[in-house]
């Protein structure tokens, strides 16, 4: 079944999730996931909700964390790099390693 909503947010959303639920009576304890986006709304009503699912755990979409992170990333690959190479050559003439070289 399709449901369209008048009104979208973290109580709607987990009154609506309760609603499928117990309208399929489906026992709780077999509820293994709660797979969403990362929209807020989604991710709080998880927290309504899942003190009645105790086998349930909150799974958001790996697509859209990935999205996120590489959004941000080129905002910092300089200073990443530039951090990365001050350590590798830190590593490379440390005092402690020249001497097992040698």
């Amino acid at each position: 079944d399709q449901i369209y909503l008048d009104k979208i947010d973290h109580k709607v959303v987990a009154g609506e999730v309760m609603k499928v639920i117990n309208k399929f009576d489906i026992k709780h304890s077999r509820v293994l996931a709660y797979i969403t986006d990362n929209v807020a709304y989604m991710t709080k009503a998880f927290t309504l909700f899942s003190a009645f699912f105790e086998n349930c755990v909150l799974v958001t979409c790996t697509a859209h964390l990935l999205h996120l992170l590489f959004e941000r990333v080129p905002m910092y690959a300089a200073e990443v790099h530039k951090f990365l190479t001050k350590w590798q050559a830190y590593l490379k003439n440390s005092v402690p390693r020249r001497k097992t070289i040698r």
